[in-house]
């Protein structure tokens, strides 16, 4: 679960997974990066939460452009005001808070804290559902309009998804993880599924739908949280219509566009990789998304004309 920080203090991060022993910290707070998240926005929305509500890393991260992963490891490395209000999805405190030394509240338990605020407890610590602030009424607080299909992102939205974010979120600096994050938002948006693997290096795959004459499972990339994105040339060799050299060799095409991909023609059965910071830059980051775009395309137009052949028979 993602830590909390406190107004004059801060959580511990969480520990690396893995064989990872890095965390980079997150950008100025007034920075916008190039994938859209806004760490001022999320500065602006904890510190609008009034006395007596409380909202969730999900909710906050919603509004931000981010992940509640990040958001948290963003919370817990600045001393923000009235950060110990955003709690788990739950309504929980998140297990690791603690205060700053420095705190006003240094000592004291923070259930006590937000009680005098006026958050009532149930007998298993969640507070009160009734008093979390939803994602458009924060909005509204701090003078922004959410669309109506923006919904916050729950800590609980599965144990592999968060186990890789927060992989990601320890060994990748901020602009590659919203680039991430923004890609996979954008697979989502084309039709695709997202699996992840397992292991120390934590993967998350990028799978297209199974077609009527496709029942093997298709992915054109992986995401590796170490730092690469392998492309699956190997596993679509046997998998139509990517069985087909010349579209393999229009992936690669499409997807060398962007800066920092350099695929070499003799791999077209193999596993090439690229570097995931190349998802860094807005730019480069549309052009892998268009080539992942074709890629749908290419298989939607495969099934259409096998449902004309088989209509024609």
């Amino acid at each position: 679960q993602p830590p909390a920080a406190t107004a004059a203090g801060r959580t511990r991060p969480p520990l690396n997974p893995g064989r990872f022993t890095t965390w980079v910290g997150p950008i100025a707070e007034t920075d916008t990066s190039d994938s859209g998240v806004s760490w001022k926005i999320a500065i602006d929305a904890v510190g609008a939460i009034p006395a007596g509500r409380w909202a969730s890393y999900g909710d906050v991260a919603a509004i931000a452009g981010t992940h509640p992963v990040p958001l948290g490891q963003f919370l817990a490395t600045k001393p923000i005001a009235g950060a110990y209000r955003v709690l788990q999805a739950a309504g929980t405190v998140s297990p690791g808070f603690y205060w700053n030394p420095d705190n006003e509240y240094s000592g004291r338990d923070v259930h006590d804290v937000l009680r005098e605020e006026g958050i009532d407890f149930d007998s298993e610590l969640r507070a009160s559902a009734e008093q979390r602030m939803q994602v458009s009424e924060l909005a509204e607080l701090i003078g922004l309009s959410v669309r109506s299909d923006v919904e916050p992102q729950t800590e609980e939205e599965g144990a592999e998804r968060t186990a890789f974010m927060t992989q990601l979120t320890a060994n990748q600096p901020p602009t590659t993880i919203h680039g991430v994050i923004e890609l996979l938002d954008a697979w989502e948006r084309l039709g695709g599924h997202l699996t992840y693997g397992s292991g120390e290096d934590l993967a998350c795959i990028l799978q297209a739908p199974i077609g009527p004459a496709r029942p093997k499972h298709l992915w054109p990339i992986a995401l590796y949280a170490s730092g690469y994105v392998e492309v699956g040339f190997q596993y679509l060799v046997t998998r139509p219509p990517f069985d087909e050299p010349e579209l393999r060799d229009e992936l690669r095409t499409r997807l060398g566009e962007a800066k920092g991909v350099d695929l070499p023609l003799d791999k077209l059965s193999k596993r090439p990789s690229f570097p995931l910071d190349v998802l860094d830059d807005r730019t480069d980051r549309e052009r892998i998304t268009a080539a992942l775009e074709w890629f749908m395309s290419e298989l939607d137009r495969f099934d259409q004309e096998l449902a004309s052949k088989e209509t024609a028979a």
